[in-house]
């Protein structure tokens, strides 16, 4: 299956390459904007606490908008921590078998986390056209749009999803091109 310099696996090799950097950028923006929502909700709840018990004037609003921006730190954050490696993987039964099972084993799991990703991305973006089309608002003081808060599912999903996609063409590539990562 191996090619020459010129050949298939030299062009998918550029293609993996090129792809592999736009997803590292989107990847890290998402990764920096979910840890800014980690900021701004800090911000959010002191602020809360202070008015609260300093001043005697609680707001309604930062229990509402504290939980959108926790659902914004986990799903835009998704893609960013598996570039980083920050995961959870069990290893114990693949650290037993030989490199090659490992590898394999790597790469269809990577393949099947790219499936169930891309559905679920899918449905995320089903969910917020749903929304969006029928002017779905919360049951909170703030009546607000339900498709701005529930964006981020998608769009942290999607990148998640390139990322994991990504990281099988990669295994693909090194199964069965012999390409180092």
């Amino acid at each position: 299956m191996r090619r020459d310099a010129n050949g298939c696996n030299s062009r998918l090799k550029s293609v993996v390459a090129y792809a592999g950097r736009i997803i590292s950028r989107v990847t890290d923006v998402l990764g920096y904007v979910s840890a800014f929502a980690v900021f701004a909700m800090m911000i959010l709840i002191v602020q809360h606490v202070i008015m609260r018990y300093i001043f005697n004037r609680p707001d309604m609003f930062t229990d509402v908008i504290s939980a959108y921006l926790q659902v914004g730190i986990v799903f835009l954050g998704s893609a960013y921590t598996l570039k980083a490696g920050g995961h959870i993987r069990i290893t114990m039964v693949p650290d037993l078998l030989p490199a090659g099972a490992r590898r394999l084993i790597e790469t269809i799991t990577n393949i099947l986390g790219s499936v169930f990703l891309g559905f679920f991305a899918w449905e995320g973006w089903v969910l917020v056209w749903t929304s969006f089309t029928t002017y779905q608002r919360d049951f909170t003081l703030l009546q607000t749009p339900l498709y701005l808060p529930q964006i981020v599912i998608p769009l942290g999903l999607t990148a998640f999803f390139l990322q994991f996609a990504l990281d099988a063409c990669q295994s693909v590539m090194h199964q069965y091109f012999g390409e180092t990562r």
